[in-house]
């Protein structure tokens, strides 16, 4: 979650839709009084700790993914990545059919000792995305709170929309917590007919409003950006409850918190708010180094390819690229090298 005064602007982290890397890119904009500790937080507790004026004043956004997608990358970073002895299959029906009890035959014997610490091991496993994604960004009565609503799949576009929108600056797109590549982005193999049934129906709400598909891994483009204020309610989707609908809050990941700080000890402050400013240099500087390991990369194929390229036309348009690449290298070399200058006199 992000929370800025100048732009204002609020931007609420759905589990696994490239939230870690959007964090990345604004951190330098998040507000101070803001505990970035618990960051999967619901739209509509902003709504209730701010005020009025700073809640409609802020520009609301969040990403959403195919819920498909959405259930094995959580499985395999949640879950396959931290040592849990349990299939796809085994753990979709055990999440949405099962008890947490019956959890206790995936975690190793090496990992805990008795059932009380394999409680601890199955806590993200069994709760981490196990609601539509809807329920971040829907208000008590079924409204949308945020002003754009980006799509994962169009991540890039998305992202330059917003930041076109804020007029922000110095703003780089990293690819944090990255557990797959590219032979493995094709969810539909991993699905059985039942698995496939159980996230149709645990996720209705979500593929009512952004029409995504099983077979179709890209989805409209059309049916996400800003929030079209005629369509912004899930009866238009033909939400269950035609009259009211009332957010289960402690049905989220982690339950309803608390995260607004808007005091601190007197005492305290002066050290708080140097270890937020170092943290958000570290956090400018890690996205800065993930650009340059990119950029890195993308010159070393396109240097490959020119090496070994006899089409002249396309030996020129290379050349052209790499010293683009090239430049854009620099001003991010520049960029990290005062950002680090910046960490080392404080």
């Amino acid at each position: 979650m992000l929370y800025s005064n100048n732009p204002p602007f609020i931007f609420v982290h759905i589990p696994k839709t490239a939230g870690t890397s959007i964090e990345e890119a604004f951190y330098q904009y998040q507000d101070f009084w803001i505990d970035d500790n618990n960051i999967h937080t619901p739209m509509v507790q902003f709504k209730e700790h701010l005020t009025r004026q700073q809640f409609d004043e802020a520009f609301k956004f969040c990403f959403v993914r195919n819920p498909f997608d959405l259930m094995y990358s959580t499985w395999k970073y949640w879950v396959h990545n931290n040592g849990l002895d349990v299939t796809f299959e085994e753990w979709i029906i055990w999440r949405y059919e099962g008890r947490m009890s019956d959890g206790f035959k995936f975690v190793p014997d090496s990992m805990a000792d008795g059932d009380s610490e394999k409680i601890g091991h199955l806590g993200i496993a069994w709760y981490m995305n196990r609601t539509p994604q809807s329920y971040y960004f829907i208000g008590e009565r079924g409204e949308f709170l945020p002003d754009f609503i980006g799509c994962f799949e169009f991540l890039k576009e998305d992202y330059d929309t917003i930041v076109k929108h804020l007029n922000l600056v110095d703003v780089y797109l990293p690819h944090a917590n990255k557990n797959r590549d590219k032979s493995d982005s094709d969810y539909r193999k991993y699905y059985t007919e039942r698995t496939r049934k159980i996230v149709e129906e645990m996720y209705a709400l979500d593929f009512a409003i952004f029409g995504y598909s099983f077979d179709e891994m890209v989805p409209d483009h059309s049916r996400f950006g800003f929030v079209d204020p005629n369509k912004n309610t899930i009866k238009h989707f033909g939400g269950e409850n035609k009259i009211e609908y009332y957010l289960n809050h402690a049905a989220l990941p982690y339950g309803f918190q608390h995260n607004l700080k808007r005091h601190a000890p007197k005492d305290d402050f002066e050290r708080q708010l140097k270890e937020f400013e170092t943290n958000r240099l570290h956090m400018r500087q890690r996205s800065l180094h993930s650009n340059l390991n990119k950029i890195s990369h993308s010159i070393y194929e396109l240097e490959n390819e020119l090496m070994n390229c006899e089409d002249e036309t396309r030996v020129i348009e290379l050349q052209s690229l790499i010293i683009g690449e090239r430049e854009i290298e620099l001003m991010f070399k520049i960029k990290s090298n005062k950002i680090q200058k910046e960490i080392n006199n404080r």
